[in-house]
């Protein structure tokens, strides 16, 4: 009686523990495939005094420019009282693969504007409301060896004759308000004073992927961040 007692107990312990190991084994690739290679941010500004007003900068293979631009399309930090002004900003993907961004790295709480006079914060060119209606897919692609560009007016209420004749190829290639970036703002146009462009940025994106999704984007892959990324530019209205 005991003998036949005895073994189905222990193959009933070698069950449990191969069942343990099965559980353990699969938490750990689970784990595995979640888990995110983090990357320290940088921090980047640039003063008043510059004489050369671009952020133009790179943390492995992940490229960022960020500069503002004038009337002209020249990147500046000195702009005319009552002219509107630009946001022109650069993600270069240096690696052969494709990389997918999320859609929450590009954040609406970017290019914040700030008075140097007085601390306060004076608003900012884009939101993401219209994202959040637009059925647009919640991620962001960039092909091996090729760059996202984002262009702002800090106004989007301007004249069709500026809209023409200043960047006329800017609305042809959609750069204006992409997504997570779907709807400007009708700012006042700045008042002279000293100003402050200033942000912070986790970017999170996935590489080295093979499942799409319906539209066509990686959502597989490596998980990778650069975290608190922190991007400054001084700038003032004469």
């Amino acid at each position: 009686m005991n003998v036949s007692i005895k073994i189905p107990l222990e193959r009933l312990q070698r069950g449990a523990v191969a069942i343990l190991c099965v559980a353990v084994l699969t938490l750990r690739l689970a784990g595995c495939k979640d888990s995110i290679e983090i990357t320290n941010g940088k921090n980047w500004s640039i003063p008043l005094d510059s004489n050369n007003p671009i952020i133009d900068r790179r943390v492995g293979n992940i490229g960022f420019k960020f500069c503002l631009l004038n009337v002209d399309s020249i990147p500046a930090n000195e702009f005319k009282t009552g002219e509107n002004f630009y946001f022109y900003f650069v993600i270069e993907n240096f690696l052969k693969e494709e990389i997918t961004i999320e859609g929450k790295s590009l954040h609406p709480n970017l290019f914040l504007v700030y008075s140097e006079e007085t601390g306060e914060l004076i608003g900012k060119p884009i939101s993401g409301h219209f994202c959040e209606f637009s059925g647009t897919t919640k991620v962001v692609p960039i092909h091996g060896k090729q760059s996202l560009i984002y262009i702002f007016p800090w106004s989007d209420f301007f004249s069709e004759e500026e809209k023409i004749n200043l960047h006329p190829d800017w609305y042809y290639r959609g750069l204006f308000f992409n997504y997570p970036f779907c709807f400007g703002h009708m700012n006042s146009l700045l008042s002279k004073g000293i100003y402050s462009c200033r942000f912070k940025m986790d970017f999170q994106y996935r590489v080295g992927g093979k499942t799409r999704d319906g539209f066509g984007f990686l959502i597989d892959g490596g998980q990778k961040k650069i975290s608190e990324l922190f991007f400054e530019i001084n700038f003032k209205m004469e």
